[in-house]
């Protein structure tokens, strides 16, 4: 029997900020791994252990970083006091959490 994952995507406002900053050809390989990727199945990416970070997740899309968190696995983990999402108890378990785009040499201070 085969897992099916469909999780809903939810952006911050610093997310959007961000993605808007970005050329056309950029946001359209961002939207493409958000569809293809988180929408499907985002425990396929790199989870951050950084104690900053902890409980947020990095997906690559080229030179640039996506950073979300997975709300199932934030509760699970009890990393919500960590992230400090503040609309925690209004996501359902297939949320995900977008919260910045940004190039690799920006994305990876404080990682």
């Amino acid at each position: 029997m085969v897992e099916v994952y469909k999780f809903q995507c939810r952006a911050t406002d610093a997310f959007r900020d961000d993605i808007h900053k970005l050329d056309n050809v950029i946001r359209k390989r961002i939207d493409k791994v958000i569809s293809e990727v988180l929408f499907e199945n985002p425990y396929n990416s790199k989870r951050v252990s950084a104690r900053e970070h902890k409980g947020k997740r990095i997906v690559r899309v080229g030179d640039y970083r996506l950073v979300f968190a997975i709300c199932e696995e934030c509760r699970r983990f009890g990393f919500n006091a960590l992230i400090k999402c503040k609309d925690c108890k209004k996501h359902g378990s297939n949320n995900v959490i977008l919260f910045s785009v940004s190039h690799r040499s920006i994305s990876y201070r404080g990682f």
